[in-house]
């Protein structure tokens, strides 16, 4: 039966009258149709192919679900878009002193290089390089404070002054608070031992009824630190302190 049907064909495109078109193309014109075709990234064939990195998301612009066809993974997948999707604030000039500068998110980091400190590496640092003052206080003798932008500070506690090195504190007194010193000015007893006056720093007495309670140990201004027992239960407003 078919080949009746074909033969049959043949003869009504004989008997037709117009000229036959060759079934075959000659090699030199396929050749040029072959060379011609361009091949197309969005074509019938590519929405059945597995994701590619490097043609949905570095060549193109690509979406949440372009990137999830990518990777299987649900870690591995956010790891990415959230890499893909931020921004990057390390532009040009952003730190200075040829600081390396680190995109976090949405913020920034400038990692400085020796002699230089600050958010953007703008300010020399001190002598010895101390990032911050949770670091070795800062490299300061006493008291350290941090400004808004991340420059540290050194200060003194009272009686001393600041030396030129900016980091140590040196005596302006000839007791100073928490430096001892070997000078017999009358006897303190403690412990019962005597303790010479400015031989036992940040100490203090805690007088009750003005007798002899306990001793203590300064740690601000305002704030004095000793035995539960030895305030518990008492009048506040007759304990005195004796530095």
């Amino acid at each position: 039966m078919n080949l009746f049907l074909f033969i049959s064909l043949l003869c009504i495109r004989a008997c037709s009258g117009v000229p036959a078109a060759p079934l075959f193309l000659r090699r030199s014109e396929a050749s040029q149709m072959l060379l011609h075709r361009s091949r197309r990234a969005n074509s019938f064939i590519e929405e059945l192919r597995l994701g590619n990195l490097e043609r949905e998301c570095v060549e193109e612009k690509c979406s949440y679900e372009e990137a999830k066809e990518i990777f299987p993974g649900p870690e591995q997948l956010e790891e990415f878009w959230k890499k893909y999707t931020e921004a990057d604030h390390c532009q040009p000039g952003t730190c200075a002193n040829g600081a390396t500068c680190v995109s976090q998110g949405n913020a920034y980091i400038c990692i400085c290089p020796p002699k230089f400190q600050g958010r953007h590496c703008d300010k020399e640092a001190l002598p010895q390089m101390f990032y911050d003052c949770l670091y070795e206080n800062g490299g300061c003798g006493h008291f350290c404070t941090e400004t808004e932008d991340s420059v540290h500070q050194c200060h003194c506690a009272t009686g001393y002054k600041l030396a030129p090195d900016n980091r140590s504190c040196v005596s302006q007194v000839p007791f100073p608070c928490g430096k001892p010193v070997v000078v017999q000015v009358g006897p303190r007893i403690v412990r019962g031992q005597v303790c010479p006056k400015g031989q036992c720093p940040w100490q203090a007495l805690l007088m009750y009824d003005d007798a002899y309670q306990c001793g203590g140990v300064i740690l601000n201004s305002e704030w004095i630190l000793t035995g539960a027992h030895c305030v518990w239960q008492l009048d506040e407003s007759q304990i005195q302190v004796t530095v």
